[in-house]
């Protein structure tokens, strides 16, 4: 009888610790897929900055060049 109750114990262990270990795997995957997207979301940022800057410096060049114009 205490040798099926140890057993019974023991996988019931056993159980919770696969239990937890799936979750763990999930979490660590639902992490990941949470990394790949923020590293997709800063690299689309990035080229939204750089195209905006770039056009914030054409905007300028374009004013500075009617500013001359309009000095000459």
């Amino acid at each position: 009888m205490f040798k099926k109750a140890r057993t019974d114990a023991f996988e019931r262990v056993s159980d919770e610790f696969r239990a937890a270990n799936r979750t763990l795997e999930e979490a660590t995957s639902m992490l990941a897929k949470i990394g790949a997207a923020l590293s997709e979301l800063t690299q689309r940022l990035k080229k939204a900055v750089i195209a905006g800057n770039l056009s914030h410096e054409r905007i300028e060049k374009r004013s500075s060049s009617k500013d001359n114009d309009l000095e000459n």
